[in-house]
């Protein structure tokens, strides 16, 4: 029968038909021994505990290394925030009774079977960091991570890369977005990229709307002023037609949101793709 270790650590190489650094990276993350020793304390001790227990369980290859690629992205990213100086919450967070698993427990349990059933396998990272964020903030609560962990379930790969854009032009690495309301005379615009369809933004509008009802962007009014557009007041939308891309900003829980799944995890070219669909300019 295989020891514990041997059945994580074949979970964790799992990730190589996902990712292909994995098998590699799974070497220097374990330190050649088990994954507690090479994390430490309590935050190693849980991460053991749960990944041994899930690697018990039945699973497809592809479950499998979904789960692993999720779990490595976690350890590298805890490693790394470790590496940084950063310090892992004391708040009992790692703290559990005989008869009540710990928060970190739940939370890693959760997480991992998350990324069993993730089949856009880009949110991976964005899982992983989100576990690896969550055990540095003693701020969140278990019920707060239970909800960022659910968040991240329910939206789309590009509605967090629409979060991220957004989060990216308020640092000004993206010039501002269109001020005109979504019109179908959009698809002949030289902004937007050769193979493009109208559908393709009427469809990004209406995801962005869910982000609205979510309240994790907010619609303002804004004008043109000797720096470019600002921002006025809030204003309410009915429908994703009415929505002007300028006056899209990050609520609090949308800009806490993309903290927590680090920005940096979204490549390039995904979020620039966005930027690219939300600088349309309506043509007659």
């Amino acid at each position: 029968m295989k020891g514990n270790h041997t059945k994580v650590d074949e979970l964790l190489r799992a990730s190589a038909d996902i990712t292909a650094w994995a098998v590699g990276g799974v070497s220097s993350v374990l330190l050649g021994g088990p994954i507690g020793g090479a994390v430490g304390g309590a935050l190693g001790a849980s991460l053991a505990h749960i990944l041994g227990d899930v690697a018990d369980r039945a699973l497809s290859l592809r479950e499998r290394a979904r789960i692993g690629t999720a779990a490595v992205y976690a350890i590298r990213a805890i490693k790394r925030r470790l590496a940084e100086g950063q310090q892992v919450r004391t708040d009992g967070f790692f703290t559990g009774s005989r008869s009540q698993r710990s928060a970190a427990d739940q939370l890693f349990e959760g997480l991992l079977l998350a990324s069993k059933n993730e089949y856009e396998e880009k949110k991976l990272v964005l899982l992983g960091n989100l576990m690896a964020s969550i055990v540095f903030k003693s701020s969140f609560s278990s019920a707060d991570a239970n909800l960022q962990m659910r968040r991240v379930e329910q939206l789309s790969y590009r509605q967090l890369c629409v979060l991220v854009t957004i989060f990216r032009r308020s640092l000004g690495e993206i010039g501002d977005f269109s001020p005109s309301i979504f019109s179908e005379g959009c698809e002949n615009n030289e902004l937007l990229p050769k193979v493009q369809s109208v559908r393709e933004i009427a469809t990004l509008f209406q995801e962005i709307f869910d982000l609205y009802q979510l309240r994790l962007v907010v619609t303002r009014r804004c004008f043109f002023g000797d720096s470019g557009w600002a921002p006025l007041e809030e204003i309410p939308l009915n429908s994703w037609r009415e929505l002007v891309p300028v006056g899209l900003y990050n609520s609090f829980e949308g800009e806490t949101l993309v903290c927590l799944i680090e920005p940096d995890a979204i490549p390039k070219e995904d979020w620039e793709r966005v930027a690219a669909l939300l600088r349309y300019k309506p043509t007659a």
